[in-house]
């Protein structure tokens, strides 16, 4: 342990911390370890090393979130943020980071909603879409709502209904999808933070049935129950980690008509978009073709649990199945271990073709519970996300969510000039602007722009050229100006002073990577 000053310097009036020399292996906070082959300077990063897309991100969604509380003294038409970037690109890149960011944390929230609201017993296959849709408030029978899931709030009853099954369908696949193996490494998932856990039915009987692990190896006999129960469940969350799981959400014939149907139905983003390619189901295999004999698309479509794969490195050692074993063993007792597991009805076999054989989980032997996080009560990992997906689930209880409306578009020149005038409209959203709205509702409808007030625009320094945005709260600067006159051109309301109106404080919020003296 060494003291360091303010300075740097060693000084015993300085703060301790732990000196920990060659490479960074753990946190000794945290007790975080990241991967070996991670790169030094990936493990540790600076303030600034979140890059600006993150940080506008959360502070925009933060400044919006507070606007959106009761007590925030904020008329609702005025609860807007406008931001500013130095290009258009970044323009566009910021308000599709935001957008996924916010869908990403009401589906969380919506998630551990449901999982809390299923109790001890959790939620199964079958109850994973229409779960989070209630969770969500996102049914037919509640009117208020449709304006945020249904492309057509006025519609009939039965397309109301054939509209929340449709839902339904495209949030069971969501929640497969984000059951999938550390694919946002940004921003942690459920299960990262060990919000909700994954139960297997049956793993309970196969681990106390001795007499036939022994068979498969007699090291298995050795192993109390508790080390049972953790190799066999390491090798059933390694197929769900890979989407390795028979169920019609991840079958891409199904999902082809599930995405089809949803565009016809469904508001953005709840959709699943005709750019988007979804996730579909893989195989796991013991024995799989070589990557040289396979193409690109098919590699998607296979988790390797071979000898030296990641899942054979995570299970093959003495502290996991007490001796490490050599590559033909390691078929052998893989290959009785998953006869074992399919005999109880957990996993399927795939016979692709005639000398290669898979395994899939089987969906019913699924269910999502809560996790270790929800038990005991404190954070198990990033305490910012941790609280959200809680402050989203509770606010989901009391029927609501801050979340519900918000969403970020661009307004540059890359954006059509017909386009921009309809995002200032829903932008001020004042009267006149609604009437516009309105009367150009089947135009918006044609070109997928929502006709519903719009909280956040980003936008490239030609806004500053006579664009009217009138009655701003807040003002994001992605850049500092280049000059104080920028500076102030940028964040100083002069939009309402064209327009002779009064204005409210305004809170003006640049980020920068280093210090900047205007």
């Amino acid at each position: 342990m060494v003291a360091v000053a303010p300075d740097g310097r060693y000084g015993s009036s300085g703060k301790n911390f732990w000196f920990i020399p060659g490479k960074f292996g753990f946190c000794p906070c945290c007790l975080d370890q990241p991967h070996p082959n991670m790169r030094e300077r990936t493990k540790l990063t600076g303030l600034s090393g979140e890059g600006r897309s993150s940080a506008t991100t959360l502070l925009v969604a933060t400044a919006l979130e507070w606007m959106n509380r009761r007590n925030s003294g904020v008329p609702t038409d005025k609860r807007k943020l406008l931001g500013f970037t130095d290009n258009r690109q970044d323009a566009a890149l910021q308000a599709g980071h935001f957008n996924d960011f916010l869908f990403v944390s009401l589906l969380r929230g919506a998630i551990l909603r449901a999982v809390l609201d299923a109790g001890d017993d959790g939620l199964t296959e079958e109850e994973f879409g229409l779960r989070i849709v209630r969770a969500l408030g996102f049914t037919a029978a509640n009117r208020d709502a449709r304006i945020h899931w249904m492309l057509d709030p006025e519609a009939g009853a039965v397309i109301r209904e054939d509209a929340q099954r449709s839902l339904q369908k495209v949030l069971a696949h969501r929640l497969w999808t984000d059951l999938r193996r550390g694919w946002r490494y940004t921003n942690p998932s459920l299960s990262v933070l060990k919000l909700i856990d994954v139960e297997f039915i049956g793993l309970d009987d196969i681990v106390e049935d001795t007499e036939r692990l022994t068979a498969i190896r007699p090291e298995f006999g050795a192993l109390d129950a508790p080390a049972r129960k953790e190799m066999l469940k390491k090798l059933l969350g390694a197929m769900l980690d890979g989407l390795a799981v028979g169920t019609e959400a991840l079958d891409p014939t199904v999902l082809e008509g599930v995405a089809q149907k949803s565009r016809n139905l469904l508001r953005a983003p709840w959709t699943i978009d005709i750019k988007e390619t979804p996730r579909s189901r893989t195989t796991l295999f013991l024995q799989a073709p070589g990557k040289d004999q396979v193409g690109l698309r098919e590699e998607q479509t296979i988790v390797r649990a071979g000898h030296n794969s990641r899942i054979g490195r995570l299970i093959n050692r003495k502290s996991a199945i007490g001796i490490k074993l050599g590559k033909n063993d390691y078929l052998t007792v893989m290959t009785g271990l998953m006869d074992l597991l399919a005999r109880e009805g957990l996993v399927s076999r795939v016979d692709l073709e005639k000398d290669l054989q898979g395994w899939r989980l089987s969906p019913s032997a699924v269910r999502v519970v809560s996790g270790e996080a929800i038990r005991s009560g404190a954070a198990q990992g990033n305490r910012y996300f941790h609280d959200l997906y809680n402050e989203i689930a509770a606010d989901l209880k009391a029927g609501q969510s801050s979340f519900w409306g918000l969403e970020g578009r661009e307004h540059t020149a890359q954006v059509s000039q017909r386009q921009r005038e309809w995002r200032e409209w829903r932008f001020r959203h004042e009267k006149e602007d609604r009437e516009n709205l309105a009367r150009n509702a089947a135009d918006l409808k044609a070109a997928g722009e929502s006709e519903q007030f719009l909280p956040a625009l980003f936008c490239s320094p030609t806004m500053e050229l006579g664009v009217d945005i009138s009655a701003l709260n807040a003002v994001y600067l992605r850049n500092v100006p280049p000059t104080p006159a920028n500076y102030a051109q940028r964040s100083w309301p002069r939009w309402s002073l064209r327009t002779g109106r009064r204005h409210r404080d305004l809170l003006c919020g640049p980020i920068a990577s280093r210090p900047i003296f205007l």
